[in-house]
């Protein structure tokens, strides 16, 4: 009995992903927002050239906070994200439930 829930419920989870994974759109991104993001992937490029055993221990944490500036200021740009249908869900909290 409990296979056949199991199998149930995995079958519902693909369907919930698949219809998520259909579903998602891809952002065009605009002449200014596009520079931005070259901008910010140059930069990164020129921090890891940068021989950082030399740095001080201020240095790098400055290098460590603009590069977390930058990430999520890319993330903003592109609209990364995970996205999780609402069949998904409710299928992994029924998982979570019976387990």
């Amino acid at each position: 009995m409990k296979k056949i829930i199991y199998i149930t419920l995995s079958l519902f989870l693909l369907v919930g992903v698949a219809q998520a994974a259909e579903k998602k759109e891809t952002k065009v991104l605009t002449t200014a927002q596009q520079v931005k993001l070259n901008q910010i992937t140059a930069r990164v490029a020129e921090i890891k050239k940068i021989d950082q055993s030399s740095l001080s221990q201020e240095d790098k944490k400055e290098l460590k906070s603009e590069l977390m500036e930058m990430k999520k200021e890319a993330k903003g740009i592109s609209g990364g994200g995970i996205y999780i249908s609402i069949t998904a869900l409710l299928v992994i909290i029924i998982i979570l439930i019976i387990l």
